[in-house]
């Protein structure tokens, strides 16, 4: 079997990087909606405290469980590649669904809780960098993926080809 094209790696991580910029994407729509609907409250320091904090901590709680979510490969894998990314694949739906978890929260609680809603505009935001930082699936996070797919020994391509 030949090594895979720099080309066939980067359709093979287009719908990843679809549903990374989808959810972020998300988060900013989530946001505009939050200005629209949410009544007017006065703007205190503690809402933009509770709206950055429950933007972050869904991003920093996935950033600091990046690695246990990819599972090593076997050494006797017929298509590491293959293997490789989807195992990315399903630690990166992971990492998303912790780092905009959090910020889901902050906009339910826009309804409940009497926030401006600029505060949750800038939760929102943040929760959507996060998500982008976190999950995109650039030359470091395959680097970083590849590293921990050959933990047990095994040859995975991810991060070979110029993408």
């Amino acid at each position: 079997m030949s090594a895979p094209t720099s080309i066939d790696l980067k359709q093979r991580l287009a719908p990843l990087r679809m549903m990374v910029m989808a959810m972020a994407g998300t988060m900013v729509v989530l946001g505009v909606i939050a200005q629209v609907i949410l009544p007017e409250v006065e703007l205190d320091a503690t809402q933009l405290v509770i709206a950055v904090g429950l933007g972050l901590v869904g991003g920093v709680v996935a950033l600091l469980t990046a690695g246990t979510f990819i599972r090593p490969l076997d050494q006797d894998e017929p298509n590491p590649l293959v293997a490789g990314l989807m195992r990315l694949q399903s630690a990166t739906f992971v990492q998303m669904a912790l780092a905009d978890g959090s910020a889901l929260v902050l906009f339910a609680l826009g309804f409940v809780l009497p926030i401006n809603a600029m505060a949750v505009l800038i939760g929102l935001l943040l929760a959507a960098a996060m998500t982008v930082l976190i999950a995109w699936p650039g030359r470091s996070r395959l680097r970083k993926a590849r590293q921990l797919l050959e933990r047990n020994g095994a040859r995975c391509p991810l991060d070979e080809q110029d993408i």
